[in-house]
């Protein structure tokens, strides 16, 4: 996934369309608390940070991040 973000993101770059990967780790939802109900969350994403991050990547703030990966 990261090779063809890197890869598309130059093939498109001309036409001022940015190609980026966000890569949350475990996410903190009712279906994963469900299916980990002993795991620890403490270090869990909460979905609302990795929307943030789309946000941001979708704002004009970030038209200069293109071939990313962005690890949350």
């Amino acid at each position: 996934m990261i090779t063809l973000t890197q890869a598309l993101s130059q093939e498109v770059k001309q036409h001022r369309v940015t190609v980026n990967a966000v890569l949350p780790s475990t996410m903190d939802t009712p279906g994963n608390r469900r299916a980990m109900p002993d795991a620890d969350r403490s270090e869990w994403v909460r979905t609302e940070d990795v929307a943030y991050v789309v946000a941001f990547l979708l704002s004009e703030r970030a038209a200069a991040v293109t071939g990313a990966s962005l690890t949350v």
